[in-house]
């Protein structure tokens, strides 16, 4: 509680590029939408069991209740992506120690659409293999042109993606236990934690923990 005078203000970090450009985004869609389009019914539901990727879904996609869904190549959906319950999003077994991309992207709305929301139980997990993930990537660009929308919210979960949302926020609810986090901007509540792995630095589209952040507020919640 003592003011100490004379301490100077930190320098901030210098800001570098977010490890995956845009291009290469674009081009991960193009391959999506290569393997062809599902445009009903909308919400999309996938079944359980179903395999999904290559393939461009152009509606909002939910997965809920204690479906398995299987990923088999990329995935790009144009609108809002929602996983609840006990659900899960897992990369096929024969992808091994390789990792795939799962976009959520509505280039007609990027302000309140391309979400991603992760809730309760469900969890989103790689091929069974070391340093196999599902990266998990949002282009809401609300946070960078100066809105609150979540381009990705994380509530009560303990799972294993890569998120990334370059030009949007991240927000970590409760008890949720993440791997890896990038974004524009990041909000972290309650107890929740971000824990990175040495080897994320070895997938195949990573480059491994890096950047600069800055603390824009803060409260002490305990004397």
């Amino acid at each position: 509680g003592l003011q100490i005078p004379g301490i100077p203000v930190p320098a901030s970090l210098p800001s570098i590029p977010m490890p995956i450009p845009d291009a290469d985004l674009d081009s991960w869609e193009a391959d999506a939408a290569a393997g062809g389009t599902i445009s009903s019914p909308c919400p999309y539901e996938p079944a359980d069991g179903e395999s999904l990727g290559p393939i461009k879904i152009t509606c909002d996609v939910q997965i809920d209740g204690t479906k398995i869904v299987t990923m088999t190549g990329p995935v790009w959906v144009t609108g809002n992506f929602t996983m609840k319950n006990s659900a899960q999003l897992k990369l096929a077994s024969a992808f091994g120690s390789q990792s795939q991309v799962f976009i959520v992207d509505n280039p007609s709305n990027r302000t309140t659409s391309s979400k991603i929301s992760v809730e309760n139980t469900s969890q989103i997990l790689g091929s069974g293999a070391p340093f196999s993930y599902i990266l998990e990537v949002s282009r809401n660009n609300s946070a960078e042109t100066g809105g609150t929308e979540d381009a990705i919210a994380i509530k009560n979960s303990s799972n294993a993606p890569i998120y990334y949302a370059p030009h949007g926020m991240i927000t970590i609810h409760n008890n949720t236990t993440l791997k890896e986090a990038t974004a524009y901007k990041m909000k972290i509540k309650n107890s929740a934690t971000v824990v990175y792995e040495s080897g994320l630095a070895n997938v195949n589209f990573a480059t491994g923990p890096g950047g600069s952040w800055s603390i824009e507020e803060w409260r002490e919640i305990q004397p």
